[in-house]
């Protein structure tokens, strides 16, 4: 049962409870829904860079619902009945499809799909060689599928869509940290960074990364108030 702390924040259509903040202390592993509304906040980001004329929105990204694998695993529906944040750009307008993915129970990965050439990639910070089959084959069958299905891309050939794994990218060096890793892939990307290139990130980036997400979601806590129970523990 979880602490009664009052609160919470809702991103579009994601909410995090306040106790779910504590997942994001040092050496914890991070509650399902603050990568959710991580999401959230990064597709609020994009809007207002859009909106706001900063710079133009090249590629375009689509951030798919989590509950997308989890529903298709299960029985390969259509995107019938999947929920969507009503902000940005529909997953017809992408150019990439971000996808987090939390495969066998135990481990969140990204997927990346892209629309206009049907090519994927799996991510994973910590496996050289990913073997989620069920997963990759929603990403590389069913997904380009049901986008041909939808809006027939020239030259897109469902059949050939397939799944690489990332052979360079920042990897994670404690077991409980993919979550956090997920989260800064997808920042990466949509701030247009190569994750190739991209040097390994130390252990203090990511646990400093860690308290930078406790004091945004903990400033952002409903009620426009610090929630400083949230914040100190684990301290």
């Amino acid at each position: 049962m979880e602490p009664r702390i009052p609160g919470g924040l809702t991103v579009h259509d994601y909410h995090v409870h306040a106790s779910a903040m504590q997942s994001l202390a040092p050496g914890s592993w991070v509650d399902d829904r603050i990568i959710y509304t991580y999401m959230g906040l990064l597709m609020s980001r994009e809007e207002e860079i859009h909106n706001g004329g900063i710079w133009e929105r090249i590629p375009v990204y689509y951030f798919m619902d989590p509950y997308f694998m989890r529903a298709c695993n299960k029985a390969l529906r259509s995107f019938t009945g999947f929920s969507t944040a009503n902000i940005g750009p529909t997953i017809l307008e992408a150019d990439y499809i971000l996808i987090p993915c939390y495969v066998g129970d135990v481990h969140w990965v990204l997927f990346m799909f892209g629309t206009r050439r049907f090519e994927g990639l799996i991510i994973d910070s910590m496996n050289y060689e990913p073997s989620y089959r069920e997963d990759i084959r929603v990403v590389s069958w069913l997904l380009p599928r049901l986008l041909h299905m939808i809006q027939p891309v020239e030259g897109c050939d469902p059949a050939s869509a397939e799944v690489l794994a990332l052979p360079s990218r920042p990897k994670q060096r404690k077991s409980n940290d993919c979550c956090l890793y997920v989260m800064k892939y997808m920042d990466y990307f949509t701030k247009g960074y190569d994750l190739a290139t991209v040097p390994n990130w130390s252990q203090e980036e990511v646990d400093t990364f860690r308290w930078i997400c406790r004091f945004w979601f903990g400033f952002s806590i409903v009620g426009g108030f610090l929630l400083v129970f949230g914040l100190l523990v684990g301290m």
